[in-house]
C-alpha cells in the first residue's frame, strides 16, 4: 500500500468536530492512492469520539486500524505504529486536529518528490493558521541566524513572514482583556465553559502580499511534528522515535530530523501543499502545559545525546561545526531562515 498515516487520539480536549474535518479532510483530499490510518485511542477519549471511529473501522476495515486502547507514551505509540506500517511505502505522522486543504495531495507530493535529486528524509508542508494570526512556522527553527541573533522567533518574523510588520498578529486590546477574564476568572468557576473566544487577527491583504515564500521546495532545519511525510525506507534508516517519556512529542522532530541530517538525507519543506492545524477555542495547545512541565528534564536528555541543546549556545555551535562538519547538521549556521536553500 502506498500511505500509512498514524495518529494518537489522546486529549480529552479533543473534540468530535476536529476529529471528522481531520478523517474526512484526508479522506477528501488525499488524492488516487491506497493508504491506512493506525489509530491510537486513550480510555479517557469520549464516547462520540470512539463510537465514529469504531464506525469509521467497520465501514472501511481496509482503511482503518486500530490499535488497543491504552494511556501510552507519544514515542510508544508512534513506534508501534511504525511497525504495523510494514509494507507501505510512505509514513505519515499528524495530529488529529488537521485538516488537510491542497487536493490530489499524494500524486502532486510524489510528482514533486520523484523530480528532485538527492536523499530526502522528512517532508512538511504549508501550515495555514498564520492567515488567522497564529504563529505556526512549518518548520523548525534550527541554528538560523535571525533565530539566534535577533530574536526573530520572539517577534514572529522568520521564514516567510520576515516582512511583515511589528507586532502583525497582535488583536485589539478589548478582545484581549476580555480573554485573560476568560482564562483568569470565568475558566476557573466554569472549568468548561467558553464565552470569550481566542483573540485571533485576521490577516489582511496587505499582510498577506508581504509574505514572503519560496517558490518551491526548500531545504529545511527540520519538520515540526503536526503534519509530516517520510518514506518507510528512509525511516527505517533513521530508526525508531527516541522515547523520552512523554505524552506529547517534545523534540521529537528536531531529534529525528538531526538524525537526518547526520546521515546526509535532507529535510525539505513544500510551501504549496497546505494543512490547517485547528486551535483551540481557549487558544494556545491543548499540550502546553505538559510540554511546560517536561521541557527541561527533556531538553537534558536531548543534550546528552547530541552534545548540544536544542538552542545551542556560541560554544556549542562551534563544536557542532567541529563535531559534524561532514555531515548536514551544521547547514542552518550562518544563513537567515528566508534564504532560501532549494532542493533540486
Amino acid at each position: 500500500m502506498d500511505i500509512a498515516i498514524a495518529v494518537r487520539i489522546g486529549s480529552t480536549k479533543t473534540t468530535l468536530h476536529s476529529i471528522k474535518k481531520m478523517v474526512e479532510s484526508i479522506e477528501k483530499n488525499i488524492g488516487d492512492c491506497s493508504y491506512r490510518f493506525i489509530l491510537s485511542i486513550d480510555p479517557k477519549i469520549s464516547f462520540d469520539i470512539k463510537e465514529y471511529i469504531k464506525n469509521k473501522k467497520n465501514n472501511h476495515p481496509e482503511r482503518f486500524e486500530l490499535l488497543p486502547e491504552e494511556t501510552i507514551y507519544w514515542a510508544e505509540f508512534i513506534n508501534k505504529a511504525i511497525e504495523k506500517a510494514e509494507g507501505f511505502s510512505y509514513f505519515i505522522k499528524a495530529h488529529d486536529d488537521i485538516v488537510l486543504q491542497t487536493e490530489d495531495f499524494f500524486p502532486k507530493v510524489k510528482n514533486i518528490l520523484d523530480s528532485l535529486h538527492g536523499k530526502i528524509a522528512w517532508v512538511s508542508f504549508n501550515e495555514t493558521s498564520y492567515l488567522d494570526g497564529h504563529w505556526n512556522p512549518s518548520t523548525r527553527s534550527g541554528y538560523h541566524r535571525d533565530y539566534l541573533e535577533h530574536d526573530a522567533w520572539n517577534k514572529r518574523k522568520m521564514f516567510q513572514f520576515h516582512n511583515l510588520p511589528e507586532n502583525w498578529w497582535v488583536s485589539n486590546f478589548i478582545s484581549r482583556l476580555l480573554y485573560i477574564f476568560q482564562i483568569k476568572v470565568i475558566s476557573k468557576i466554569f472549568k468548561k465553559l467558553v464565552i470569550f473566544k481566542y483573540p485571533i487577527k485576521k490577516m489582511d491583504e496587505k499582510n498577506i502580499k508581504l509574505l514572503d515564500f519560496p517558490s518551491g521546495p526548500v531545504r529545511c532545519h527540520a519538520p515540526w511534528n503536526t503534519f509530516v511525510l517520510i518514506k518507510m525506507s528512509v525511516l527505517k534508516e533513521l530508526g525508531l522515535c527516541e522515547n523520552w517519556q512523554t505524552y506529547n512529542a517534545l523534540f521529537v522532530d528536531e531529534d529525528w530530523g538531526l538524525r537526518a541530517l547526520e546521515k546526509k538525507y535532507w529535510n525539505i519543506w513544500i510551501p504549496e501543499i497546505e494543512y490547517l492545524h485547528l486551535k483551540p477555542l481557549i487558544g494556545g495547545d491543548r499540550s502546553q502545559f505538559q510540554i511546560k512541565n517536561d521541557s527541561k528534564r527533556v531538553g537534558r536528555l536531548f543534550e546528552k545525546k547530541w552534545g548540544f541543546s536544542p538552542k545551542p549556545n556560541d560554544n556549542q555551535l562551534e563544536l557542532i561545526r567541529i563535531k559534524h562538519y561532514n555531515d548536514y547538521i551544521p547547514w542552518s549556521i550562518g544563513r537567515d531562515s528566508f534564504d532560501w536553500d532549494y532542493a533540486k
